[in-house]
């Protein structure tokens, strides 16, 4: 909503009127950052959909060497433990030696990052169970179609974030359903009814930002750096097959006995 405040030329220098913007989480932006998400999710979803087509390709090309390198990397790990444990048998041995002792933390003397932990913990657990009893699919068996199908997509995307851990995600969804705005915004396609327009406002700026950075991410990926710099991405394969028959001869290498 745009305000017009009109200054009295008796009372200022300045005889202008002066808008004051003090909404900016009007229909238009909501509108404007609707649109620039699906044009962002198009891209992304073309982007990861190349991407994934090249990583098959070389999967398939090297199957054999891959599970090779996976089963030199796990005796070399084995390897590298057992020599870690000897050398602390021969400390043992040594006249010097104690034995290192536990240490018992309390959460007086517990670090504030592990304090914080627990927390988050704590939190997220309260902001899914609250927000999933609000768009679970069994509230809505008599609501429409459109409502049914949403609830079960946000109930999924909410288990999603809750178990990647990410407390920031969980609680811009949370307060986008708490808002009202996730069930009930765009049902009726007779008119276009934003409960909370901050809100709303909030949660699809940061699901632009993530896209975003999603999308930054993927194009900064060397298969996407190939697709779109090599005249002929395949002769890519053919470099990485050099590449992993070094890797291959280092680790049988590191392995031999």
């Amino acid at each position: 909503m745009i305000k017009m405040r009109y200054i009295n030329p008796e009372n200022s220098s300045n005889s202008t009127e002066v808008a004051d913007v003090s909404d900016s989480c009007n229909d238009e932006t909501i509108r404007r950052l609707e649109q620039d998400i699906v044009f962002l999710e198009k891209e992304l979803q073309e982007i990861e959909q190349r991407i994934h087509t090249m990583e098959l390709q070389i999967q398939c090309r090297f199957r054999t060497e891959l599970s090779r390198i996976r089963e030199l990397a796990s005796i070399y790990k084995k390897q590298k433990l057992a020599k870690k444990e000897k050398r602390r048998e021969q400390k043992k041995r040594g006249k010097n030696y104690r034995e290192p002792t536990g240490l018992k933390i309390s959460t007086d003397t517990m670090p504030a990052a592990a304090v914080s932990d627990v927390t988050d913990r704590q939190e997220m657990k309260k902001l899914y169970r609250e927000a999933v009893l609000l768009v679970h699919p069994d509230k809505f068996v008599n609501e429409s179609e459109e409502k049914c199908k949403r609830s079960e997509e946000l109930t999924v995307q909410l288990i999603d974030i809750y178990q990647s851990g990410n407390i920031e995600e969980l609680r811009h969804i949370y307060h986008h359903i708490v808002s009202g705005n996730a069930m009930d915004y765009g049902t009726d396609q007779t008119k276009s009814f934003i409960p909370d327009p901050k809100a709303m406002h909030a949660y699809l700026k940061k699901k632009k930002d993530n896209l975003s950075a999603a999308l930054s991410e993927a194009m900064q990926s060397r298969i996407y750096e190939v697709l779109t710099t090599y005249d002929q991405p395949l002769k890519f394969i053919d470099e990485l097959a050099l590449q992993i028959t070094i890797r291959i001869s280092q680790l049988e290498r590191r392995t031999r006995s």
